[in-house]
């Protein structure tokens, strides 16, 4: 007798393949169709180049004689407007120029003004006075604190058995 979890398994994973053997199978049929082709043009150019169909050649317009064609003094006058309109917009951007300037130069003024008023609003640095030499003669000792003791010294906190003491001989 076989387990029906192992027969599941096998059917599911049956399954999957199958779905992929006709992903692959589809593919190489892509691709073999497109091999095909390829080769069957490389083989036979000169007949398909014949049969495809050929762009008109471009025509050159004739001078004068086309429907779009601009008189010259159509252009000539489209030119000075361009001209004017040029030298307008140089005037402006002159303009804006000297413009900016000014109110960088006024920014600058107004930014040194603050400085001073940030400076002088600030009271003056304090100055160590000086002490007179009788001052600081009277001035105490700092007290002397007591010596550390010498030999042994508890690190956790727990006590030291006392130092054997040195016999006399």
């Amino acid at each position: 007798m076989s387990d029906p979890l192992f027969e599941e398994a096998v059917h599911t994973i049956l399954r999957k393949r199958n779905g992929m053997i006709f992903r692959v199978l589809g593919f190489t049929t892509v691709l073999a169709v497109v091999a095909v082709a390829a080769a069957y043009i490389s083989l036979n150019y000169a007949r398909v180049a014949e049969t495809a169909p050929a762009a008109p050649p471009a025509s050159m317009p004739s001078p004068g004689g086309s429907p779009d064609a601009v008189p010259l003094q159509d252009i000539m006058s489209l030119q000075e407007q361009m001209a004017e309109s040029l030298e307008a917009t140089r005037r402006d951007l002159v303009t804006q120029q000297s413009d900016l300037k000014k109110l960088s130069d006024q920014v600058s003024a107004l930014a040194a003004k603050i400085d001073g008023l940030q400076n002088s609003a600030r009271p003056p640095a304090p100055t160590d006075p000086v002490r007179p030499a009788a001052i600081a003669a009277q001035r105490k000792p700092a007290a002397q604190k007591p010596p550390k003791p010498t030999g042994a010294i508890s690190v956790g906190g727990a006590p030291l058995p006392a130092a054997p003491q040195p016999e006399d001989r």
